[in-house]
């Protein structure tokens, strides 16, 4: 990362809007992307109002697109 540790960055769009785009920019700029993968699990727990994985998920890398934020 390019040294503003404390900062989180969230890409959150629509279908069709750039968000994976913007991910391969960052990706070049040097940040760490969180595993959209494991992201879509995370829905299900932002639906229950269960905030703790997600925060823990936030904590795993530098910036982060789509869900289970947009």
């Amino acid at each position: 990362m390019l040294g503003f540790k404390s900062s989180k960055i969230f890409c959150i769009g629509a279908n069709k809007t750039g968000t994976t785009s913007v991910e391969k920019a960052l990706i070049d700029l040097g940040y760490r992307m969180g595993d959209q993968k494991k992201a879509l699990h995370l829905i299900e727990d932002y639906k229950r109002r269960e905030f703790k994985p997600i925060i823990r998920f936030c904590k795993t890398a530098d910036a982060f697109q789509d869900a289970p934020f947009s």
